[in-house]
């Protein structure tokens, strides 16, 4: 496997150097359920040794060297407004999201890049006639500002939302999602509008999770991947 993951993430600043130059790496992935169930991350960390490498994860959720900050059911815009929701505590909330906040609670000196895996919780509800990613991407806005305002030369990686499974009758027990032809429509636009809204952001680019996923056979639920799902992502992230 050859790593390419420092190429990707400096893309917009016409950096080509593979990651076989920098052994080690610190990264922090900020998402929902996806995010938080673990699998992921694990897998990130199972390719990076079988190259040779290190990577180390940032977070306050998880346990060992598998550290995330994912949480179920939570939208971009919960990680900007709300200090705490239910039981769970957003690390990240000083009266508004602020990275540098983060960091200095938390006591980490630096990051290399942030992942951002979020969405599905955004859009998952909305028709054709009521969607609406202004407030989703007001919330993007700020967490792409807020880590910018720590270092500009963090690389920030937008995970394209991954589509549902395609097998539409798992959406017969579930109120909490529109019709499966919506939502998945609705996902589609929500790439576009992030890929267009970042294009030209310095240090900015997009992880294709939501082409390189098999929603035949690697979605367990409406949403979630299987352990195959996951990987399939952690390698999207790191190729």
């Amino acid at each position: 496997l050859i790593i390419l993951f420092m190429v990707a993430i400096k893309q917009n600043k016409n950096v080509d150097t593979p990651l076989k130059l920098y052994p080690l790496m610190t990264v922090l992935v900020l998402g929902d359920s996806t995010v938080n169930a673990g699998t992921m991350t694990q897998a990130m960390l199972d390719l990076f040794k079988d190259d040779g490498s290190t990577l180390t994860l940032l977070g306050t959720r998880g346990s060992g060297e598998n550290l995330h900050e994912g949480r179920n059911g939570w939208r971009s815009y919960d990680y900007c407004e709300l200090s705490v929701k239910g039981k769970t505590i957003n690390p990240f909330y000083n009266n508004h999201f602020d990275f540098i906040h983060y960091m200095e609670s938390q006591g980490y000196n630096e990051v290399d890049a942030v992942i951002i895996q979020l969405g599905i919780n955004d859009i998952k509800r909305y028709t054709f006639q009521d969607y609406s990613s202004e407030k989703t991407l007001s919330a993007f806005d700020s967490i792409i500002s807020s880590i910018k305002s720590y270092n500009e030369e963090i690389s920030i990686v937008i995970s394209l939302t991954i589509p549902p499974n395609e097998n539409e009758e798992v959406f017969e027990n579930t109120t909490n999602y529109a019709s499966p032809e919506e939502y998945r429509t609705n996902i589609i636009r929500f790439a576009g509008e992030l890929q267009e809204r970042y294009k030209n952001t310095e240090n900015v680019c997009f992880s294709t999770t939501n082409c390189s996923i098999n929603t035949a056979i690697e979605i367990s639920d409406v949403v979630h991947p299987t352990t195959i799902g996951y990987e399939s992502m952690a390698q999207t992230h790191i190729e």
